[in-house]
């Protein structure tokens, strides 16, 4: 009963989401930062990517990786701080 109205929703979301301009991705960049994450602890690594990459059911990568949500966000926040930290050594 509800399908055609969320359907309708979620076609103008997309549509509206598709005229925001998006800035062209810098290559170079997008390399050095999966270089970076390529290097952090399995777990990290998946929950990093999941995140940024991927963006799907967050329930789904808790269970390829077997942990609970919160951990899953620890992990994202834990591998954002890796990666922070690891900017700076290389920066100096």
């Amino acid at each position: 009963m509800w399908k055609p109205c969320v359907a309708k929703e979620q076609e103008d979301s997309r549509r509206r989401y598709c005229e925001i301009p998006q800035e062209p991705m810098n290559v170079d960049d997008a390399i050095f930062i999966e270089h970076a994450v390529a290097v952090l602890s399995d777990k990290h690594r998946n929950s990093v990517r999941w995140c940024y990459v991927f963006q799907h059911n967050p329930l789904a990568v808790c269970k390829i990786i077997a942990v609970s949500k919160d951990e899953s966000a620890r992990l994202v926040k834990d591998g954002r701080q890796m990666l922070i930290n690891r900017d700076r050594l290389l920066a100096k």
